[in-house]
Order: structure tokens, then sequence, then C-alpha cells
């Protein structure tokens, strides 16, 4: 699925645009190209999570701000074709591990109630969460076919206040939907 067209290079004839590329990983946003007579289609970022791309006015390289639940942001610099030339900067989150006890959201899959759709979400658990004890559980959504909020990278989880409720003593979820296509086949957004 196309999220955005970024930028058209006619003089050597590339479309750059963003997709979501892999099926396993429905959220996760990528720099793509595909020249004009709509072939030799390339993905240009490979790291999982969402990828914030600004192509040079020249289009002969790209910044590619890249991150996932797991892994902080990065900043990097590529080639149009692709090729990494140097990472820029990396987020430092020690302080939010060492000083806040933060850890990262737990990514699952379930299936929905016609036991075939795969639904993706993400699970906050608070900072001093025990295993062995039991949590209320908070199933945080507003949804729609218009819309994902299922976070996909450390950013919007911080940037968000609803994963700071965890920390109550709760266990917070955020699912997705299922949605229908025109056909009738469930599909994601």
């Amino acid at each position: 699925m196309v999220g955005e067209v970024k930028a058209v290079d006619e003089r050597k004839g590339w479309v750059y645009f963003t997709a979501q590329v892999d099926p396993a990983r429905p959220y996760d946003q990528h720099l793509c190209r595909i020249n004009l007579e709509g072939k030799a289609f390339a993905r240009l970022t490979e790291a999982e999570g969402d990828h914030l791309v600004q192509i040079s006015p020249s289009q002969e390289y790209f910044l590619d701000i890249n991150g996932s639940l797991s892994r902080p942001p990065a900043t990097e610099l590529r080639r149009a074709d692709g090729k990494k030339l140097q990472v820029v900067s990396t987020a430092n989150i020690d302080i939010l591990k060492d000083k806040y006890r933060w850890s990262p959201a737990e990514e699952f899959r379930v299936k929905a109630a016609d036991g075939k759709t795969d639904l993706h979400g993400v699970l906050f658990k608070p900072y001093d969460f025990n295993p062995a004890k039991k949590y209320p559980v908070i199933d945080y959504i507003y949804n729609g076919p218009h819309s994902r909020d299922v976070p996909g990278n450390v950013y919007a989880c911080l940037m968000d206040p609803e994963p700071a409720i965890a920390h109550l003593g709760c266990v917070l979820i955020i699912v997705d939907g299922r949605v229908r296509s025109a056909g009738g086949k469930s599909s994601r957004t």
C-alpha cells in the first residue's frame, strides 16, 4: 500500500514513495522507488519500524529517520539508490532506562473473532511489572477505517500520554480493529 509520493525525478526516470511492503509488519513505512515505466521496483530502507524521509533538492540523497518500538530513532544519510553513507545521529535513551526504568512496548498479533484475520497491537506494562501479580487491563482504542492507533516507534510512545497510564499499575493495550475492503475481504488500513 502506497503511503505518499515523496519525489519524481523525471531526468533519471524514478518515482520515490513510501509504502507498506512487508505483510508481516503492516505498520512499517519504507521508502521505495520504481521507474516511470512501472518496472525496477526497489525498497530503499531496510530497518524495521517507521521511516520518515527527506529527499534532497538534487534527488541524489535522502535523510532516513527511522526507529521502531524497541529501537530509538537514528538519522541516516543515504544515496538515492538506498546505499547508506553514514549514520548522522542516534537518539540516546539511556536516561529513560536508567533513571525512569522505561522499557519498550511489546508488539503482538492476535486472531480476530473470525479466527483468520490478524489484528496487530502493542502492550505497555508498568515499570515495576511483576509477572506473578494480576493487573487490570485497559484497552485504549479509537479506531476507524481511516486511522491507525497502534504506535510504530519509540518517539510516538514517548510523545503520547496514553502509554504512561500503565505506570499507574495497569497493563495498557492498543489493538487496531479489523476493516472490510470494497470486495468484502478483511484488510488492514
